[in-house]
């Protein structure tokens, strides 16, 4: 685990990171992570953020929006030296909204707490960038090591590569979420899945090869039959489906 010192410390050494002030470059990618009680994987995620900038000598920021945690979060989020930015909402789609008006990246990737990014995760998501789409998602595996999880994100990932499912993380170019592809603060749950469908549909979005890890806890908290059938469904009819409110 990096603490805010070594943060701070690689900052100001490689000119690669920005943990947060001074605010005197400006990134090549904002870093928006919503966080509602998150202490047991916000640090993990963290790491591999800076981790992969600093191999891929990424000028970077991060943001974590905690939004009404309980534990310990936010906390670990600044012992990092980085921005916590603590709001009221419940709600992730509001959560990534807000903070993205503070970010000030070319480039601005929406990273779930619970997931951890490859060393090659900024270098191509830019690289993939450059070649023409305004939103890319990724290749998603299960932080756990289990057959189920194994199988079903085999499953998973032979769909996604053609179209998007829901994705742990999206990258967008700031130019086009601020023109007005926002995420939808009508859905409680989802909104990641509706906002790359959007982009999709209008020969804006692409699949990005890197890999990103992801826990199982959204497949199983929702089930996972039901959780398959709530994205085949929505995938036959993306913009009719009735979307229900799920509790994550």
């Amino acid at each position: 685990m990096h603490t805010a010192d070594t943060v701070i410390c690689m900052a100001q050494r490689n000119r690669k990171l920005l943990p947060g002030p001074p605010r005197t470059e400006k990134p090549q990618v904002s870093v928006i992570i919503p966080a509602r009680n998150e202490e047991a994987l916000i640090g993990a995620c963290l790491d591999s953020v800076l981790e992969s900038a600093q191999r891929s000598k990424t000028l970077i920021e991060v943001l974590v929006v905690v939004d009404k945690s309980r534990d310990r979060t936010a906390e670990i989020v600044e012992r990092y030296g980085l921005r916590a930015l603590e709001v009221s909402f419940g709600s992730r789609a509001k959560a990534r909204n807000y903070g993205a008006q503070f970010a000030r990246g070319h480039v601005i990737t929406f990273l779930d707490a619970d997931t951890l990014v490859s060393s090659d995760f900024f270098s191509e998501t830019l690289s993939h960038l450059r070649a023409g789409p305004r939103v890319v998602w990724y290749r998603v595996t299960a932080l756990e090591k289990s057959p189920v999880a194994l199988v079903y994100f085999l499953l998973f990932n032979s769909v996604s590569r053609l179209r998007p499912l829901f994705s742990p993380a999206i990258s967008t170019e700031a130019s086009y979420f601020f023109g007005g592809a926002k995420f939808n603060e009508n859905l409680r749950s989802f909104e990641d899945f509706f906002y790359l469908n959007q982009a999709w549909k209008g020969g804006r979005a692409a699949h990005c090869r890197t890999t990103v890890k992801t826990s199982m806890r959204r497949v199983r908290k929702f089930g996972y039959l039901r959780f398959a059938l709530h994205c085949l469904r929505s995938c036959l009819n993306p913009f009719e489906f009735e979307w229900r409110p799920i509790n994550e």
